[in-house]
């Protein structure tokens, strides 16, 4: 015959009252226990494990992708420094003259040829050493005349010209190289520079952009 309820709960409060019934039930929770946490301990020493390795694999990618990054950076610098090169090389037989004076009906050739005659090197230009000239963009309603493009049959007519264009220094009158855009803001850059006393002289040569600083 079993036992109720308020005999059960006096047999188990004098079970537990007992030192051996009560060092066994403690050793055997303490052993159940201790294997929880050994078990939980080989989980997390796992799963740190497994964090370390996905945090090593991580940084190696962003190192790889540090790294294209910057094999993509030269590349693009390389290929516009190319095509910079390369377009500055189409426009190596071509000078721009500022300061001519445009009139309705123009002949640019002729405009063009009666500054260019006054150089020393005049003597030798006929029309046949200029393959183009014109104006640059639209035509506007202000008094100040237009750029005037004038591209050379040869390099070395070309070269003649702009290497005795210090002979209009005294005139209103400009002979510059047809740079291109990244060229020209350099140039440009550099004209501001000198005039804040920065350097001591800047000018372009075959394309080429050079400034001379107040030691030399």
């Amino acid at each position: 015959m079993g036992l109720d309820q308020k005999e059960f709960t006096k047999a188990f409060i004098k079970a537990m009252n007992d030192p051996s019934v009560s060092q066994a039930l403690t050793g055997r929770v303490s052993a159940a226990v201790m294997d929880e946490m050994n078990g939980l301990r080989q989980a997390v020493q796992q799963l740190t494990s497994t964090v370390s390795q996905l945090t090593e694999k991580l940084t190696e990618k962003e190192e790889e992708n540090t790294c294209l990054k910057e094999k993509v950076t030269t590349l693009e610098q390389t290929l516009e420094e190319k095509c910079d090169s390369l377009e500055q090389y189409t426009r190596r037989n071509t000078l721009r003259i500022s300061g001519l004076e445009e009139n309705d009906n123009e002949d640019a050739y002729e405009v063009s040829m009666n500054v260019l005659k006054k150089l020393p090197v005049g003597d030798q230009l006929s029309f046949k050493d200029i393959d183009r000239c014109h104006r640059i963009g639209p035509k506007t309603t202000t008094d100040r005349p237009r750029l005037m493009m004038v591209k050379f049959a040869t390099y070395r007519m070309r070269q003649k010209v702009y290497k005795q264009k210090r002979n209009l220094n005294d005139t209103s009158i400009f002979i510059n190289e047809d740079l291109t855009k990244r060229r020209a803001t350099l140039l440009y850059e550099a004209r501001k520079m000198k005039r804040a006393g920065g350097i001591k002289d800047c000018w372009s040569a075959d394309g080429n952009i050079f400034v001379r600083n107040s030691h030399g």
